[in-house]
């Protein structure tokens, strides 16, 4: 891995450590990967390299990676995405790109309103 251009010795911008971050969890060659959120922090550039990583790790490393992401491009380089609403497996999607994965994730979150129903006695 490169430096950042302008980082003095010792100082790492937060696209910098997760980089570090993914290559220290890699480097031992690990059955299972877990990242939460991988990607939040970092920008546009720097979540696909940390994406890329993760991928390599499974085509590559042979290893499993468990994804905790709200984020559908992230999730786009997942084999399996599952969706999870009020605490179970609501919906599941094999390599999906990132709007088909954005959409199911909005049909999950969009509530319909409940029906009013009239209690006995009020007025």
């Amino acid at each position: 891995m490169s430096s950042p251009a302008g980082s003095s010795r010792g100082h790492l911008p937060a696209e910098g450590w997760g980089r570090v971050a993914i290559a220290r969890a890699l480097v031992t060659r690990p059955d299972v990967v877990f990242a939460d959120e991988p990607t939040g922090a970092l920008d546009t550039n720097t979540a696909a390299e940390v994406l890329t990583l993760l991928r390599h790790a499974v085509d590559v490393l042979g290893a499993t990676v468990v994804m905790v992401t709200h984020d559908p491009v992230a999730a786009s380089y997942a084999d399996r995405v599952l969706f999870l609403a009020d605490g179970a497996i609501a919906d599941r999607l094999l390599r999906s790109p990132a709007h088909e994965i954005a959409e199911r994730m909005s049909r999950l979150t969009t509530r319909t309103p409940a029906l009013a129903v009239p209690v006995e006695g009020a007025r």
